[in-house]
Order: structure tokens, then C-alpha cells, then sequence
């Protein structure tokens, strides 16, 4: 009897060995968000990588190699919403940053908040709030597991990706005042800015940016690319166009490194005076990185401004993460996770010498109004366009006694018809059936029927929307802009390639298994197999 049960308890220790059973459980959670990060500059930069930067991820973590948004709507607020909620915008209900209210036919903001106001901000700027986020996050869900013991803090330059990032319960959401370079959050999370944030705030740390000219961080034999519009490596250091920020001119500070500078210094302020990772209740900490973003539209990925903005965070994220590891204490109770919002197209006149043509927003309104007014008569047909979503006015149609679903049967037919659209859905189609493959599906995953428009459009490959100052841009259904970097690194993980597809909502899903709570509740996949595998 006895040998019987010491051949069971080798077995079980054997098996808890093999299983993994009993790995590490963060004490912290780090969620490094990376804007517009393609996987190829990416992989293409990596030889001068710092060893304890992205190549401590890339060789020393969990390397997902084929994670993608499973939809068409790869703008940074459906995407951030995915990865914190493990749905996709057809259940989160993220599309953009505004769609139409069908029942008034007036725009909504995302983040508009009439009855909100935030610290310290311009009036323009400060009535913004969670309300109209629909489902919770994984960050709401610790909170309640942990009866609010836990903490969830979420920081980003852009007030967009703070805010759905942050989620709804959370009291610890903030962002950069662009008007001021200050750093603020909404009276809907808390009754005033904490005094730890005030007194940082009043220590001027953004002043210290302005005027700062754009040097590189190496030497020019470094870099892969060469085409650069404020940077330029004379020797005379003179420069194309200057875009250096001058006095209260802040919103320049995020299209320049010190966007994701001023981020990395506020992170470390909220790891000294939130305590984060110091208990026995797991903390969640969401940092998201916009500048990386808006330097890559700006002046494309291919520039010689977005590899330097990747050595940059390479250099970052290396300081970071042995800084918050030092704060916690001890390195294994702590797992960092870096993935990005989207990919992102080549900027529409790289390596060619006739640019590639842009599809013309407003001139594509006024035609297919002009249509629309010519084929049943009245005025205002188009109320908006955003997200590659067409509104159509509703109450027009109904005033007219016509039937919706005909009316954009009649502006798809026109609307694939002009250069640069490669396909067009109707939400009646999108309500109609379900897809269950090809462009149909991605199209109908990014469709939310109260807040997406009649028309859903997808460009031909390499198009982008004519922008101003936009190079390059995302929101596709190709691989390029939904195809992201996914790694995870600390908690004694071992290195690992994931080589089988990923679907960015697993994300959430997969990190609550971790930390042992319940997953968020519109959750739509399960966890990543091998972490099943691992925490079971």
C-alpha cells in the first residue's frame, strides 16, 4: 500500500513538471501598446536592438508570430478595445472614434462627454468620458474579482487610448493635455487629479521638451532607411522642414519622441505612487505609446523618423521594464506583454516616382450625394463618413416613403464604381447572413448594427484616405495593417515561438487565465492554447 502511494506522488510530481501546473502568477500585469508597429520594420531593425529591449521579448519570451485582428476596422479605437475586452467591434461596439445616431442623424464622439469634465485642460478639450463603451474589460474584470483591492492604471498620450483602454470601472485613467502638455483625466473616474499628479504637473516636466531639436539616436551607417523629412544627417544638421515644438505648441511633442518620452516618465511616477505589484492582489498596467503611431502616418514607416522612434523604444521599453521590475522586487512576479494597435500601409509615395493615388474623401461625398439627390431627389444624403463607413440621412429616405435596404442597394452599385474601392457591404447585407470566410467575415466582425454605417468600404491594397500630413495609414482587411507583433516575457516564462494564428482577442482572454480571474464578459475566443497548457 504504501509503495502504491509513493508511485503516486512521483507520478503527480512528475506530471505537475511536465504540465507546467503551478507556473508563476504575475503580481503585475504590463501591457506595452506600441503604435503602428509592423511586423517588418520590426523584424527589419532587430539587429540593433538592445538585449534587454525587444530582443528580451523576442528571445527570451512567448513569441506569437501570426497574431491578427480577425476584422476590417483596424483603427486604434476598435483594436484597443479588442485586446482589452477579447471581443470584436461587432460586439464591442468600438468602430471608431464617431459614428451617426440613427435616431437623431447627429454625429457621436466615442469619447464625448457633455455632462464630463477633465483637470486643468482647455474647454475645448475637456469634456470626454467611458460612456459610451458597452462591455467590460479585463481590467474591470480584476477589479471585481479582487473587490477593488486590485489596481488597474491605465497611461497613454492620446486621450482615445487611455479611455477605451481604460475600461469601465477604473478610477486611474490618464492621458496628455495636448493643449498644455499636462497630464489630466475626466471627473467621471475621480473627484479631482490626485495630488501626487498635481504636484508632477506643476514641476513643468514638459517644458523641458519644447525647442528640442530631432537628433538621431545613432550614427548613420545604423539605419536601413534613409528617406527622412525632419531629420537630416549632414554634418551642417539643417533640416528639410522643422517641426520642432515652440512655446505652448505641445501638440507637436507627439509626433516626436518626446511623445512616448513624456509617456515612459509618467509610468514611472504611477509605479512609485500607485504601489503597483507590491501586494497579493494582481495590478493591471495598460501603457500605450501613440507618438510611435502618429510619426509612422506622418512621415511613413519606411522613414528614417519611424526607425528612430523604434531604436527609441527599444531603448524604452529596456529602461522600463528594469525599472518596474526593481519596484516590484522580484522580476518573476512581474509579465510584460508588447503587441501594437495595427500595422500599417507603405506610405503612398515610397520607392515609387509617381506617388500612388489617395481616395479623395470629400470629392467621393460630393459625387455620391449628387447621385443619390439626382436618383430620388432631396439634398443632404451623406451625413458622414468616418472609418471607411458611409451614414446615409435615414429620416430622408423615410420622409420619401422609400425602403433603407433599397436606398443602399442603389449607393453600393455606385459606390464600387470609383477607383481605389475594392469592395462595398450594406448593413443590410451584414445583418442579412453571416459570412463565413474571406473579406465578408472580417467586414462583418467590424460591424456594430447601431453605431456602423449603411456602406462598409474596403480600399484596394496600398490605398489610403487623402489626408493631410498622412503618409501612410490603417484600417484595411489586409495583412499588412491586422497583422501585429504579440510577445510576452517575465514570470520564469521559457522562450517559445507560437507559430499557430492568433486572434488578437485571445489577448484578454488568455491574460485572465493568468491571473486566475474570470475573463472579460463579451469575450468571443478562448485562451492561447500553450498558456492553457501552462496555468492549468
Amino acid at each position: 500500500m504504501i509503495k502504491n502511494v509513493k508511485i503516486l506522488v512521483l507520478f503527480a510530481v512528475v506530471m505537475l513538471a511536465t504540465t507546467g501546473y503551478g507556473a508563476e502568477r504575475p503580481r503585475l500585469v504590463v501591457n506595452f501598446v506600441v503604435g503602428g508597429l509592423r511586423c517588418e520594420e520590426f523584424d527589419k531593425c532587430s539587429s540593433s536592438f538592445l538585449s534587454d529591449g525587444f530582443r528580451r521579448f523576442m528571445e527570451k519570451g512567448v513569441v506569437c508570430s501570426n497574431s491578427y485582428y480577425e476584422f476590417m476596422q483596424t483603427n486604434s479605437a476598435a483594436t484597443l478595445a479588442t485586446m482589452t475586452t477579447g471581443a470584436a467591434p461587432s460586439m464591442h461596439g468600438v468602430v471608431g472614434d464617431k459614428w451617426v445616431d440613427y435616431t437623431t442623424g447627429t454625429v457621436v464622439g466615442l469619447i464625448a462627454d457633455d455632462t464630463a469634465e477633465s483637470y486643468g485642460t482647455d474647454l475645448g478639450s475637456s469634456k470626454v468620458s467611458n460612456k459610451n463603451l458597452v462591455v467590460p474589460t479585463l481590467g474591470d474584470e480584476v477589479l471585481d474579482a479582487t473587490e477593488r483591492e486590485g489596481k488597474v492604471v491605465t497611461v497613454a498620450a492620446d486621450v482615445t487610448s487611455a479611455i477605451v483602454m481604460g475600461g469601465m470601472k477604473s478610477r486611474s485613467v490618464f492621458w496628455l493635455d495636448a493643449a498644455r502638455g499636462k497630464w489630466t483625466t475626466s471627473n467621471k473616474y475621480a473627484g479631482g487629479l490626485p495630488m501626487w499628479v498635481t504636484d508632477y504637473n506643476d514641476a513643468d516636466p514638459e517644458k523641458s521638451y519644447l525647442g528640442q531639436e530631432w537628433v538621431p539616436v545613432f550614427i548613420p551607417e545604423t539605419y536601413k532607411s534613409k528617406e527622412a523629412t525632419v531629420i537630416n544627417m549632414d554634418a551642417a544638421g539643417k533640416r528639410v522642414k522643422s517641426r520642432r515644438p515652440t512655446y505652448r505648441d505641445y501638440a507637436k511633442l507627439q509626433i516626436t519622441p518626446a511623445g512616448n518620452y513624456m509617456v515612459a516618465d509618467f509610468v514611472k511616477q504611477v509605479m512609485v505612487q500607485e504601489e503597483l505589484g507590491l501586494d497579493d492582489n494582481v495590478d493591471v498596467l495598460n501603457v500605450c505609446f501613440d507618438a510611435s503611431r502618429f510619426v509612422s502616418e506622418m512621415y511613413g514607416p519606411e522613414s528614417l523618423e519611424a526607425e528612430d522612434m523604434l531604436y527609441r523604444m527599444d531603448l524604452i521599453l529596456s529602461e522600463l521594464m528594469n525599472y518596474i521590475e526593481t519596484r516590484v522586487g522580484v522580476a518573476k512576479d512581474v509579465l510584460f506583454v508588447l503587441t501594437s494597435d495595427h500595422g500599417m500601409s507603405d506610405s503612398y509615395d515610397f520607392g515609387v516616382e509617381d506617388p500612388r493615388p489617395r481616395f479623395n474623401v470629400a470629392q467621393f461625398r460630393v459625387l455620391l450625394n449628387g447621385f443619390m439627390a439626382a436618383h430620388y431627389g432631396g439634398e443632404n444624403w451623406i451625413l458622414e463618413y468616418s472609418d471607411r463607413n458611409i451614414y446615409l440621412n435615414r429620416q430622408q429616405a423615410y420622409s420619401m416613403g422609400l425602403d433603407v435596404a433599397t436606398v443602399q442597394r442603389q449607393a453600393a452599385t455606385f459606390v464600387l464604381q470609383f477607383r481605389g474601392i475594392s469592395h462595398v457591404l450594406t448593413s443590410d447585407d451584414l445583418m442579412g447572413g453571416s459570412f463565413a470566410t474571406s473579406y465578408g467575415k472580417l467586414m462583418q466582425n467590424g460591424f456594430y448594427p447601431k453605431r456602423s454605417g449603411d456602406l462598409m468600404i474596403n480600399l484596394m491594397p496600398d490605398w489610403i484616405e487623402d489626408e493631410d500630413e498622412v503618409r501612410a495609414d490603417s484600417g484595411s482587411l489586409y495583412d499588412y495593417d491586422r497583422h501585429v507583433p504579440l510577445m510576452f516575457v517575465g514570470c520564469d516564462l521559457e522562450p517559445m515561438q507560437i507559430k499557430e494564428k492568433v486572434d488578437m482577442a485571445q489577448l484578454p482572454v488568455t491574460l485572465a487565465y493568468i491571473m486566475g480571474v474570470e475573463r472579460p464578459a463579451a469575450a468571443e475566443v478562448d485562451e492561447i492554447e500553450y498558456f492553457k497548457e501552462l496555468y492549468k
